[in-house]
């Protein structure tokens, strides 16, 4: 069993686990099979590696065939877990993620766990761990990277493994219910009812192998075009989308699909505090509060600074204004603006303690906080964000929303036609100041990931604290049902007027010579993902066309023939 958990800073759990068997005999031969469990319904492959009839099959409970590959006659072959990819194979693999070398680490330590018994079968630990210190990645305080392995020297396998890395997440693999009989032959074979085929090899397809074709519209002659991808594009094309084809006439057009994830990475250091010290309130109405100065020397860009309070710092809201300074005792600075930060705890309505303005390099800020005593002000984080937002393509429809008890609960139904990574709630404006808890589950009870929604539009002091998310975010595109359970406790229910969900947007990149008609096809499912060489140099031109596809119909030259080798 493989599990993966990583929390990010929002609260939101990131969950994925995979089980499987694995059985070796006296012979030597081996047989793994795993199935990811987070969503229902995922297939279960297989793989067998015979060294007696020097053959292994590759297959998986979706499909009727089964890869057969010749194994080399070699004496002494070891087999390694786990498996070996085959080229083109289509399955996650599980197993652990070792530590990256990130960063030149201050030491590595390697301690003896000693030894212990499960099922019967003695293994030996060893616990490494790595250091990174203070800024060499940004980070205010050291990371501290542990991993564990537990290994048996009689059936020479790693039995258990673990690995707490602060900057992935917690991951454990464990080999469970080991039994030293002699497996099944059984287990080794082929089961009925799959053909074997050879190894997939690069196809030339062809129009007339294509069951389905869509016009492509509105091309831009002599420059960069693309398309955004819509949720008929898999009434007829394979979940991974590998057997699309742009022609023209019998002519194949390269491509290069983008995934418009998007992204986040932010660089933080510590920074220095200076003259902290009370500011005392004006006759026009300005609060008391408190100024201090922020060395911001050691880090040469930033657009955020995130203030660290003390736990006294509760249930208010204020304004705080940031000035760029050149040296720490100008008496005059450069305006970056104001923030309003906010406690609302008693509410239960969070906080938000981050000061943002535009990009500087200023090496000192002075910043003004009102109702915030000198005391109060503990630490300040520079933080540079770096942000490319996602895209997303909306499904047709909006998901049914019922109430439970003290729940409300939103359900996608789980057509395995479509992926889904995000669902955006619409909730009734006239409804505010609220935050809830959520947990999203898959149909047999298992937790996909833990999040919240809020809206904050509060006004005190003269201050509006201003904060809304209302999109759950899937740690990956669901391809079967889930539930939304959206938990009020004591708080009213939601008034949510529609759920609606999301993929993320699919484009295709291509280059129109002369504005001539293209026809984008799908539908030979036997046919591997393209290669072109036009994909791996290409680059998105910023000021691309958007050209428009067409309805879906027949192919009219479809003959449903095999595909030619190249």
């Amino acid at each position: 069993m493989g599990r993966f958990e990583r929390k990010l800073p929002d609260g939101t759990t990131i969950l994925h686990e995979v089980r499987g068997r694995v059985a070796r005999d006296s012979e030597g031969r081996f047989r793994e099979e795993e199935q990811e469990v987070v969503f229902p319904n995922r297939p279960i492959h297989f793989a067998v590696i015979d060294p007696v009839k020097h053959v292994q099959w590759r297959w998986s409970s979706d499909s009727n065939d089964a890869v057969v590959l010749p194994l080399p006659r070699v004496g002494n072959l070891r087999i390694t877990f786990p498996l070996p990819l085959v080229p083109g194979w289509p399955v996650e693999r599980g197993g652990l993620d070792l530590p990256q070398p990130r960063a030149v680490p201050d030491n590595v330590r390697t301690t003896d766990l000693g030894k212990k018994t499960i099922s019967g079968l003695l293994i030996v630990g060893t616990r490494t761990t790595t250091v990174v210190s203070v800024g060499k990645l940004g980070n205010d305080r050291p990371l501290k990277i542990v991993q564990d392995v537990w290994t048996s020297s009689d059936l020479n396998l790693v039995v258990q493994e673990s690995l707490d890395d602060p900057l992935v997440g917690k991951q454990t693999f464990e080999i469970q219910g080991i039994a030293r009989t002699e497996p099944d032959p059984a287990l080794f074979a082929l089961p009925g009812g799959y053909r074997e085929v050879g190894p997939s090899v690069p196809a030339q397809p062809s129009v007339a192998n294509l069951t389905n074709m869509r016009p492509v519209r509105g091309i831009v002659p002599d420059k960069q075009n693309y398309l955004v991808l819509d949720e008929n594009i898999w009434q007829h094309a394979r979940h991974d989308l590998g057997d699309l084809r742009l022609f023209v006439g019998d002519t194949e057009v390269p491509y290069a699909m983008a995934l418009e994830r998007g992204g986040e990475s932010a660089q933080k250091a510590e920074a220095k505090l200076l003259n902290i010290g009370r500011e005392e309130g004006t006759q026009s109405g300005t609060a008391a509060g408190t100024q201090f100065v922020i060395d911001m020397a050691g880090i040469p860009l930033y657009d955020a600074v995130e203030l660290r309070l003390a736990d006294s710092a509760k249930n208010f809201v204020a304004q705080a204004s940031v000035e760029g300074l050149r040296s720490a005792s100008d008496a005059l600075g450069t305006d970056l603006g104001s923030s309003v930060l906010f406690n609302l705890s008693n509410e239960g309505l969070g906080s938000d303690f981050t000061l943002k303005f535009r990009p500087a390099t200023f090496p000192f800020l002075r910043v003004h906080v009102a109702r915030i005593t000198p005391d109060q002000v503990l630490r300040a984080i520079g933080i540079n964000t770096h942000a490319q937002p996602a895209s997303w393509t909306p499904i047709s429809g909006s998901l049914p929303i019922e109430q439970k008890g003290r729940t409300t609960v939103v359900t996608w139904s789980g057509s395995e036609s479509v992926p889904v990574s995000r669902v955006v709630l619409d909730v009734d404006p006239s409804q505010t100041n609220f935050w809830r808890d959520i947990e999203v589950l898959t149909p047999t009870g298992g937790t996909v990931t833990n999040t919240s929604v809020r809206r904050v539009h509060l006004a005190r002091d003269g201050k509006l604290a201003e904060s809304e998310s209302l999109a759950i975010e899937l740690p990956y595109e669901a391809w079967g049902g889930f539930q939304i359970v959206i938990e009020n406790a004591d708080e009213p229910p939601l008034k949510i007027t529609a759920a609606k969900a999301y993929f993320y947007e699919r484009r295709l990149y291509f280059e129109s010579h002369g504005g001539v008609d293209l026809n984008l096809y799908s539908g030979d499912p036997r046919l591997t993902a393209p290669s072109y060489e036009y994909s791996r140099v290409f680059r998105a031109d910023e000021n691309a066309a958007e050209a428009t596809l067409g309805l879906d119909s027949t192919n009219p030259n479809y003959h449903g023939g095999l595909l030619q080798p190249r």
